[in-house]
């Protein structure tokens, strides 16, 4: 019975040591998911920002080529009409 008794102390003591080494892993396992998360919004972020930043800048191109072709057009009536 002494025997049985070690053994399942020892069982015991090597499921308390595991669940601790578990918990710590954990832990460590959700601290660098959680810097993961962080990094990749932090970028996703910055990238979308440039995006939208080259977007205002296309637009702006674009809307000078339209008022160039506009002006053009109208230089080209004037002159048809004489």
């Amino acid at each position: 019975m002494d025997v049985l008794m070690k053994g399942f102390s020892m069982a015991k003591e090597g499921v308390v040591a595991a669940a601790e080494k578990t918990k710590a892993g954990v832990e460590g396992a959700a601290a660098k998911t959680k810097e993961g998360v962080m990094y990749v919004g932090k970028c996703t972020h910055s990238t979308a920002m440039s995006v939208e930043r080259e977007r205002e800048r296309e637009r702006e191109r674009g809307g000078a080529r339209i008022e160039r072709i506009e002006r053009r057009r109208e230089r080209e009536r004037e002159r048809e009409r004489g």
